[in-house]
């Protein structure tokens, strides 16, 4: 009854963790147990967004099987939702107390910790603890991989992110993700040429996106490789597929570097309704 995994490549994107968290597989069961039931009428009110009735029912349910670890994940993907990270991050953990192979669970765990940095000093930490503790047992999991390398990217261990890439699938490699982290680690460590053509590679993938360039954006700048993440975003903006906020950073390195007039053009290409204060101030502090 526990959940079978999507990769995480194109399944969640962190920009709002409710819609990526893992549910559960129970749909997929053709059994009628009275717990089984109850657990594919819940998933079906997750899915459809119904956040309220979700709510009233794993309630409900919790006090007729109040070890049932689904329950809890389900719990937590609604906390999630409605933004109470303390009550998220215990249910999941419920959960995983419960059950502590529960994949399901400790993905979403750690994809709570990821997005809630800002408010937590030490989620990077324990988001990458919870997908070690996947590995443990899990040696394969793609994207206990995957994240284990954005964290260790992240957290300036640029050799601990190409060797958990190294260990994914042949094909998961050539995921723009997955390129992308390995541009931003290769070029970190100042090996320059397979960073270039690792970025060759990334900007070719028909599958890129922006936000698999912003995903390594604050490591590239913190690198101080600002060449090569402008590099990226011109990259983006020549396809065509780049965001208000894409074009935002790239006009701001134009501004590092002097070119003041095509960094304003660019900041005005990111101009959209409503406008944000802070794009506001760097056209006005550009012009």
């Amino acid at each position: 009854m526990r959940s079978h995994l999507l990769p995480y490549f194109r399944s969640c994107r962190p920009a709002r963790i409710c819609a990526c968290l893992v549910i559960s597989s129970v749909l997929l069961a053709n059994t009628d147990t009275p717990v089984e039931a109850r657990l594919r009428q819940i998933q079906r009110l997750l899915q459809q967004g119904s956040w309220a009735d979700a709510r009233g029912q794993i309630e409900d349910a919790l006090r007729h099987f109040p070890r049932e670890a689904s329950l809890y994940n389900f719990m937590g993907v609604v906390e999630a939702q409605a933004g109470n990270y303390p009550a998220a991050a215990g249910n999941f953990g419920k959960a995983l107390e419960l059950s502590p192979r529960f994949t399901g669970a400790a993905l979403n765990l750690g994809r709570l910790y990821q997005e809630n940095s800002a408010r937590d000093v030490e989620a990077h930490l324990k988001a990458l603890q919870v997908y070690q503790s996947i590995l443990a047992y899990d040696p394969a999991n793609v994207e206990a991989l995957f994240q284990t390398a954005v964290l260790s990217l992240q957290g300036g261990q640029y050799r601990a992110a190409l060797t958990s890439l190294g260990r994914l699938p042949a094909e998961a490699q050539q995921h723009p993700q997955s390129l992308a982290v390995r541009c931003a680690s290769l070029a970190a460590l100042d090996e320059t040429g397979q960073a270039d053509k690792t970025a060759e590679a990334l900007l070719a993938q028909t599958a890129l996106t922006a936000a698999d360039v912003m995903l390594v954006l604050p490591a590239l700048e913190s690198a101080s490789k600002k060449a090569l993440a402008q590099r990226l975003l011109e990259g983006l903006t020549s396809r065509s597929l780049h965001t208000p906020e894409s074009l935002r950073q790239l006009g701001l390195l134009y501004e590092q570097q002097g070119q003041l007039e095509r960094a304003r053009q660019t900041l005005e290409a990111a101009v959209t309704s409503p406008v944000s204060v802070s794009l506001l101030l760097d056209l006005a502090r550009v012009a």
